[in-house]
């Protein structure tokens, strides 16, 4: 397979499935370019827009080749973030740690004058871990604690508190998955609230892979940055 993507394959044949109608060839061989001058460039291949906000940098863990773009937000003040390679975090779109305490708060503590006694502390919140070959829209809420391989999250997609997400799933945009969902493999969801549609073919382990691993190739700087 990757000889095929050295020499710059047509995808139209393998993605004729209406499972990943949201893709169409153009869409995987577009180019779209950006100012040097707005992102970081990482050793690793990592390439993280200036205009991003990563809170808690050093709780933050990518292993390269990802893409982290305009006023995306990641927060890893809260717990640390485990990120793998080839994953792309769209536009606007919020990387969370959930809040875990679920011990009883008496009203009164929320008393102005007694909240600092009661600031949640890291051991609060649940670490998030993203696998490999992860493409995340534009303007999403993520609150799971594990996303796999090979997934698919539209844009404007909100992904509740304590989320699993296995390998190889499709997540349409515009999806709210409720909290504590476990999503299977092989499958797709869609909806508000979310609605399991179908299961997917074994195949889409590799069409999965293809989208976020195209979209890091062809984002690429403007030709004057060359």
């Amino acid at each position: 397979m990757s000889g095929l993507r050295d020499v710059g394959m047509g995808l139209e044949n393998i993605i004729s499935d209406n499972y990943l109608e949201c893709y169409n060839n153009e869409t995987f061989q577009k180019v779209e370019r950006f100012n040097r001058s707005d992102y970081i460039l990482t050793a690793s291949g990592n390439k993280v827009c200036k205009n991003s906000i990563l809170y808690g940098m050093r709780n933050i863990h990518m292993l390269g080749k990802s893409i982290i773009k305009n006023k995306a937000i990641l927060r890893g003040d809260l717990n640390s973030l485990y990120i793998g390679k080839y994953v792309i975090i769209g536009c606007g779109t919020l990387i969370c740690p959930c809040f875990t305490n679920k011990i009883n708060i008496p009203n009164e503590i929320f008393d102005n004058n007694k909240m600092e006694n009661h600031k949640p502390d890291a051991s609060s919140y649940i670490t998030i871990t993203i696998g490999n070959y992860v493409y995340i829209g534009n303007n999403c809420i993520i609150k799971a604690t594990y996303i796999g391989n090979n997934v698919y999250i539209g844009n404007n997609t909100i992904i509740g508190e304590r989320v699993i997400i296995k390998d190889n799933v499709i997540i349409k945009q515009n999806t709210v998955i409720p909290n504590d969902t476990i999503i299977s493999p092989y499958s797709k969801y869609s909806g508000c609230p979310s609605k399991f549609i179908k299961y997917l073919p074994d195949s889409s382990e590799i069409y999965l892979k293809d989208i976020p691993y195209f979209y890091y190739k062809n984002f690429i700087p403007n030709l004057e940055d060359e």
